[in-house]
């Protein structure tokens, strides 16, 4: 039982995680397109600023956790062991090689690493969603020629409910259907703006 609530705990935490990144991501990419940044709206752009803000904090939390040994323990931590504290607690790995001593925690180091393992967690999170973001937009061309090769073959049946998209009719072409599921920067589908453009001119 306490195996099924831990693996399950572990899900949610991880669910929740995503949908904050996700959250995140699209908030700053609004901001951002209300200033007319729109170049921080580029997803390469968006997933190297994210991972430097990741690993700007995990330095901040490293010079905390610095910072606590030295006055709370007198004690001088490696910077090494310092930052690779601050990697494995925001990654929520947590190996217990390196930890806080509970013995000499105060409320203010409670509140401290609490709001600063959060943030971290977000930070890392809305950068695996420009991740992710980044690989999809790059695997579309891929993944639909991908399809098209594959229902060339003919080798996925239509009775078949698994197979419908694979086997069903294609009347586009690949650069069609490209199109079609290439969204404009500015958020609006480039068959859309086609279509615009043709109406303007009549």
């Amino acid at each position: 039982m306490v195996y099924i609530l831990g693996f399950t705990s572990i899900l949610v935490f991880g669910s929740t995680l995503a949908t904050s990144g996700t959250i995140v991501s699209l908030v700053v990419n609004d901001f951002a397109a209300r200033l007319r940044l729109r170049w921080l709206n580029i997803k390469w752009v968006a997933m190297v600023m994210w991972g430097i803000l990741w690993l700007l904090w995990m330095t901040a939390m490293m010079g905390y956790f610095y910072w606590f040994n030295k006055v709370r323990l007198d004690s001088i931590v490696l910077l090494e062991d310092a930052y690779w504290w601050a990697f494995i607690s925001t990654t929520t790995i947590g190996l217990g090689d390196f930890y806080p001593a509970p013995a000499v925690i105060f409320l203010s180091d409670l509140l401290v690493m609490s709001f600063g393992f959060l943030i971290g967690f977000t930070l890392l999170s809305t950068f695996l969603v420009e991740v992710g973001q980044l690989l999809e937009n790059n695997s579309t061309y891929i993944s639909t020629d991908l399809d098209m090769r594959l229902h060339d073959t003919g080798l996925f049946p239509s009775w078949c409910p698994c197979c419908l998209n694979l086997a069903g009719p294609r009347e586009m072409s690949f650069d069609a259907v490209v199109m079609e599921n290439t969204i404009h920067p500015d958020g609006e589908n480039f068959k859309n703006e086609a279509a615009e453009k043709g109406t303007a001119k009549d």
